[in-house]
């Protein structure tokens, strides 16, 4: 038979869901870091200089994602009309196409340039 010593794994009981529990609640969990670290970020932001205010990291990226939904708009609006159309293909190799007036024949469709 072997000896076991206290306090060696071998000695200590196998942990319940009540260990399991308080073992898991010792120590701080990712989430209250990193908010305990925005939180004292914050706070010394405004001691430093007294003219932060934390509202303006608010509106930035409220700003910010305004202006990129503008410059996305145009490829956006080209990707999905052309979406249909590579799903559908609608269109042959040699197919004639015309659309208001301008018109040639179809040799294929691809998604990158050359």
């Amino acid at each position: 038979m072997r000896s076991s010593r206290i306090g060696t794994p071998e000695s200590d009981p196998p942990l319940g869901r009540a260990a399991r529990t308080r073992h898991s609640r010792r120590g701080a969990g990712p989430a209250r870091q990193v908010s305990s670290h925005i939180l004292g970020s914050l706070i010394g932001l405004i001691i430093v200089i007294p003219t932060f205010n934390p509202g303006d990291l608010i509106a930035g990226p409220g700003i910010g994602s305004v202006a990129i939904g503008f410059a996305f708009k145009d490829i956006l609006q080209n990707w999905l009309a052309g979406s249909p159309l590579l799903l559908r293909r609608p269109f042959r190799v040699g197919d004639k196409i015309v659309a208001n007036g301008h018109g040639g024949r179809s040799s294929g469709s691809r998604t990158a340039p050359p």
